[in-house]
């Protein structure tokens, strides 16, 4: 999170996509919320530090990768 941060403030050009998985240890629904909620966190992280939202795409894997 730092890094891009850093990179953003440099004026680097920033699209990220924040991919939140998850493992087999509990049920199918549970791990894909899990993998969703993980993903929003690490986006909310960026925009408090100042990276514009528009940029951050968050995508859910849950058991399925």
């Amino acid at each position: 999170i730092q890094r891009a941060v850093e990179n953003y403030r440099r004026g680097t050009p920033v699209r990220i996509i924040a991919t939140g998985h998850a493992d087999r240890a509990g049920p199918t629904d549970y791990n894909q919320a899990l993998s969703a909620r993980r993903a929003q966190a690490v986006r909310e992280a960026l925009v408090r530090n100042g990276l514009p939202a528009n940029e951050i795409q968050t995508v859910a894997r849950g058991e399925s990768d």
